[in-house]
């Protein structure tokens, strides 16, 4: 395993296609190689990579505090499916919020006001006024899994248990760019992104259904 970089893969990827100055919220096993990679190796310390999880925890909002003094932070401490639009748009002004993975409880936390965009490997926040430039958009995931084609042999050597559950990671980020085409009507390029995550992980049934609803 001491060549198994798929989980590394993932970090620098989503590191490589971050703007600068940006907050990543993670969370649960994802967290560890986005700290591994900035504590260990010295990648992106401009990123501010944050546990969403453990913002429950006062001794680490303080610490975040601490860490980051241009960040806003208007608690002590969050509970599960507290909104926190004050604390997003005050950060939002200043600095691109993305999550990778985007789980539910980080969902929970989220309004209306705001909208999910699917970006390469992780998801960024977005207020729902602001407009997408589909053609950019398109070219910028076209890039996105062009770098994931250069590194094939990487998914194509490791059939383990754990390198399955890492494939998939990347695979259900190409599920939710699909569903985004999906949502707004390009049909063609939601099929690509499902046949894609497909090809990654063809445990994936969730691209599975929806691009068999596509097809009927």
């Amino acid at each position: 395993q001491s060549n198994n970089k798929i989980l590394n893969l993932y970090g620098e990827l989503v590191f490589e296609n971050h703007p600068e100055n940006s907050i990543l919220f993670s969370g649960a096993d994802n967290f560890y190689i986005f700290w591994y990679l900035q504590r260990v190796e010295g990648a992106r310390p401009d990123i501010k990579v944050i546990n969403f999880s453990m913002m429950q925890l006062p001794w680490y909002v303080k610490q975040l505090r601490e860490r980051h003094p241009n960040l806003f932070v208007n608690f002590e401490k969050i509970a599960v499916g507290q909104k926190l639009d004050d604390f997003y748009f005050g950060n939002a002004k200043n600095f691109p919020i993305f999550f990778a993975p985007l789980d539910d409880q980080a969902i929970l936390s989220v309004s209306e006001a705001f909208n999910f965009l699917p970006r390469g490997l992780a998801i960024e926040l977005v207020p729902r006024f602001q407009q997408i430039q589909i053609n950019k958009y398109a070219s910028e995931q076209e890039s996105s899994w062009s770098d994931l084609v250069s590194h094939k042999e990487i998914f194509e050597n490791y059939r383990d248990y754990p390198s399955r559950e890492a494939k998939m990671v990347y695979s259900l980020a190409l599920t939710n760019i699909g569903a985004f085409y999906e949502e707004h009507r390009f049909f063609q390029q939601a099929k690509g992104s499902y046949n894609r995550a497909l090809q990654l992980s063809s445990e994936n049934f969730i691209a599975e259904e929806r691009l068999q609803k596509i097809k009927d």
